[in-house]
């Protein structure tokens, strides 16, 4: 699986389609609430996680994306694997992913998930309150 990753074109309809069906099945799209100096602000964040870093790393390099790569070890269950996470919530980043996102859109989210994405890229990053 290795050689067939590192060999894939990040490109190319094959890696798209992939890519749709992987954030389909382990893709979050979520809102949180920060508070920041007195105000609360509205943030988009989108994680994903998976147990094989290569694939974590493509994901990265095709959305160009600026945050690391954390490692999660579960050390309250100790036979499971450690697994890779991305997480972002940078103006910059959610811009980069619905870039690539709408232009693969005719390829496929499934229904859930482009429904969530949908609902999701429409919110604004913003302040709600003064506090």
């Amino acid at each position: 699986m290795q050689n067939q990753l590192k060999n894939l074109n990040l490109y190319n309809n094959s890696y798209n389609n992939w890519l749709a069906g992987f954030i389909s099945g382990e893709g979050c799209f979520s809102i949180k609430k920060i508070k920041r100096k007195e105000k609360i602000y509205i943030v988009k964040e989108f994680c994903m996680e998976q147990t094989e870093l290569l694939v974590m790393e493509l994901i990265k390099k095709k959305f160009n994306f600026t945050p690391k790569i954390n490692i999660r070890n579960r050390v309250n269950r100790p036979n499971s694997q450690t697994t890779y996470e991305i997480k972002i919530s940078s103006k910059n980043d959610i811009s980069n992913l619905i870039i690539c996102l709408n232009s693969i859109e005719n390829i496929g989210l499934l229904e859930n998930k482009l429904n969530q994405y949908t609902k999701w890229k429409e919110i604004e990053n913003t302040v709600i309150s003064n506090t």
